[in-house]
């Protein structure tokens, strides 16, 4: 069964037809800070919700994902919410655990983040030292976040709710 996948050939630059392959690069993880890289902006969002909530983990690896560097750290395993589903755009058979307040949450979701978003001007602040949040920039950059977002696939609780 093929599946969607979300990146784009790079083809075009090796052969020289293209110089870019796409206007933005989305990076993060869910549920946590989201970063959107264009061409002159990094623009970070984290989670506006205190409690992070709500959150969902999603793993076709539930029992084999442990963590080399930290074996004591272990997932918490997948309770009675726990639904199958797909992973978005594919056919992909995945477990969803939802996670409520007071879960026990996953190890990438501790030590939350700080609830402040980042926005800085590469071109003019490479070394990021002026977060631009509530300048006129945001506003584009949140709406371009969307669409990036929905354009991925992304589940519906993940920092897209928030951004």
């Amino acid at each position: 069964n093929a599946h969607t996948t979300h990146g784009h050939s790079m083809l075009p630059l090796l052969e020289g037809s293209a110089t870019r392959i796409r206007d933005w690069a989305l990076s993060g993880v869910f549920g946590r800070w989201v970063h959107l890289i264009d061409d002159t902006h990094k623009y970070a969002r984290c989670p506006t919700n205190p409690d992070n909530l709500p959150l969902s983990m999603w793993s076709n690896r539930w029992s084999t994902m442990p963590i080399a560097q930290m074996p004591q750290v272990k997932l918490p395993k997948p309770d009675r919410r726990a639904v199958l589903d797909f992973m978005p755009g594919s056919d992909v058979p995945v477990i969803r655990q939802p996670y409520e307040q007071g879960d026990p949450k996953p190890f990438w979701c501790i030590g939350q983040p700080s609830g402040e978003h980042h926005l800085y001007d590469l071109a003019n602040d490479p070394e990021e030292t002026e977060n631009r949040i509530g300048h006129a920039e945001e506003a584009r950059l949140t709406e371009t976040l969307r669409g990036a977002l929905l354009a991925v696939d992304a589940p519906q609780n993940s920092s897209q709710d928030s951004a």
